[in-house]
């Protein structure tokens, strides 16, 4: 028989499954220290491959993969199926539609919704961090007040977001810096900005904001050791997030944004492959099947964390190279590593426009289904997020 547990110990599952998923972000940033950066770049290739759209894909696989979600979709169809069609139209409808009708060529039509993706994938980041805190924050029983929730996200959205986009910007690498050729020309970019500051002073900036990170970091970090029941992997999480910080000032452009996607990549995919295995046998325990192949056959397949990995990650490593045909430089690319001929046809292809409408259009709506899934305010959602976030399964006889 499989019964849940009740949450007894602070860490999601275990400090070794926790370090490996959840605090990677803490050997992310060593491991970024200690390779160089062609062993960096190859690990990062690795990544990419397998984590990439097997995180993306995660909660979409998760909603509809999952019996827990079947009545919750039944329920709010709008949210999960009807949302997420119009998402992929606009895009599409955006990218194709005549001259005539939007004023900007195609060129200008897929930096704009670069553009957009790159702000929403800032905050995505940002709220992801959040979301760890606030589990750690419920297993260690911690009864949050509206300040310590208040300090925890702003914190997250801080160093998450906002001194990432300042750190890229001082290293004139931000998504920003394309803006001549976006039709805004009354703005400058921000190299032309920075190239009229002392290199010192940029030097002095940078420096300042590390500085700023690590107090910020340690000031929190101090609130948490006060309580009475502090948490050490929310601590760890804490940390990892301000050596992020740090590492977006210090580090190189490029080696920061290989560990900043890394770590986001590895917490998102934990947690789906944590919650499906929950939803399997939270599913299995209490014959809730919805007299369904469909989820029958998942939960054969969720019933195992490497299973469900194994899909995702197989899905990851077939497509990658179809879907990264909208990044803006080819050197981003690595498609070619693996599958030369197809990406090379691709590029020559009629379909090139509409796999960059894919890529768009699973990004945004990928945003949608982390908003949909973990949305706790709304009491549906956290009905059935929170027993697979929370809970772990042991087998017993």
């Amino acid at each position: 028989m499989t019964e849940a547990t009740l949450p007894s110990s602070p860490w999601l599952r275990s400090p070794l499954w926790d370090g490996i998923w959840l605090l990677s972000g803490l050997w992310l940033v060593l491991l970024a220290l200690l390779l160089q950066q062609t062993s960096l770049e190859w690990f990062y290739i690795s990544g990419t491959f397998t984590l990439w759209l097997a995180h993306r894909f995660g909660t979409t696989y998760l909603a509809f993969c999952s019996p827990t979600y079947h009545s919750l979709i039944q329920k709010h169809s709008f949210r999960f199926i009807l949302a997420p069609l119009l998402i992929g139209f606009g895009v599409f409808g955006f990218l194709l539609l005549p001259q005539t009708w939007i004023p900007f060529n195609r060129i200008q039509r897929i930096m704009l919704l670069g553009f957009v993706d790159y702000f929403f994938s800032l905050y995505h980041f940002a709220v992801q961090h959040y979301g760890v805190v606030s589990i750690y924050r419920v297993r260690a029983g911690q009864r949050p007040d509206a300040s310590q929730k208040r300090w925890e996200k702003l914190y997250c959205l801080g160093m998450g977001g906002g001194m990432v986009l300042i750190a890229e910007i001082l290293h004139g690498t931000s998504f920003l810096a394309q803006w001549h050729e976006m039709p805004f020309p009354q703005v400058k970019e921000p190299h032309t900005i920075l190239e009229g500051l002392d290199a010192d002073l940029i030097y002095r900036c940078l420096f300042a904001g590390m500085l700023w990170v690590a107090v910020c970091t340690a000031f929190l970090g101090m609130i948490e050791l006060r309580r009475g029941t502090a948490s050490l992997p929310k601590l760890l999480y804490i940390l990892s997030l301000g050596g992020l910080g740090i590492a977006a000032f210090y580090l190189d452009p490029f080696t920061f944004l290989m560990i900043w996607n890394l770590q986001h990549w590895l917490v998102a995919l934990g947690l789906t492959s944590h919650m499906a295995v929950n939803g399997a046998h939270l599913s299995i325990s209490q014959d809730r099947h919805h007299g369904s192949a469909w989820y029958r056959f998942w939960n054969r397949i969720n019933r195992h964390r490497w299973s469900t990995l194994a899909v995702l990650v197989l899905c990851s490593i077939v497509l990658t190279p179809f879907f990264e045909v909208d990044t803006t430089s080819e050197s981003d690319r690595y498609g070619h590593l693996l599958f030369p001929v197809i990406l090379q046809l691709l590029e020559n292809s009629t379909l090139l426009i509409i796999l960059v409408g894919l890529g768009f259009s699973t990004g945004f709506i990928h945003y949608l289904m982390d908003r949909s899934l973990f949305r706790f305010s709304h009491p549906a959602t956290r009905q059935r997020s929170l027993p697979l976030l929370l809970s772990s399964f042991s087998k017993t006889k």
